[in-house]
């Protein structure tokens, strides 16, 4: 007869958001030398396809649920994307999103656990035409819990 062990422990699923934007490079060295940096992840043309860090997850986070939600079109050209990804891959919650449709994309699910060596979340913007962005902006929700963490018990 099969014998059933009740797991008692839950958690929350937690939240982050990550807000990104597009500007000119003059307009990046003014918000530098300003001292005014919002949150967030700020592209200037020359970041064109590099990778930049936009958040650190826990160890043992695991994504569960999320989505790309552009707010104002990036206007590099008629093929601006975001990928979000880390270490391991630059690609494997968002790849080559486009960010020129205001239109929300969820993240894909993968079940991959966070290690310390994965752990910092990386967007990286490719513009159509780099030297021509102005402007655009958006948020990308990320849903997580976190291998062997608990909160409550129930049963």
């Amino acid at each position: 007869m099969a014998k059933v062990i009740k797991q008692p422990n839950r958690q929350d699923i937690l939240s982050l958001i990550v807000n990104y934007s597009g500007v000119t490079a003059a307009a990046l060295a003014a918000l530098v030398a300003g001292g005014d940096m919002t949150p967030g992840v700020v592209f200037a043309p020359a970041d064109s396809g590099v990778a930049i860090a936009a958040i650190d997850m826990p160890v043992g986070a695991i994504v569960v649920g999320g989505y790309l939600k552009p707010d104002v079109v990036m206007d590099a050209g008629a093929t601006d994307t975001l990928s979000l990804g880390d270490a391991v891959s630059a690609t494997r919650y968002l790849n080559g999103a486009d960010v020129h449709a205001l239109t929300k994309v969820d993240l894909a699910l993968t079940g991959y656990q966070h290690t310390a060596a994965s752990n910092t979340l990386k967007l990286t913007w490719t513009g159509g035409t780099p030297a021509n962005l102005s402007a655009g902006s958006g948020r990308i929700i990320i849903n997580y819990i976190v291998a062997g963490r608990s909160e409550s018990t129930q049963g």
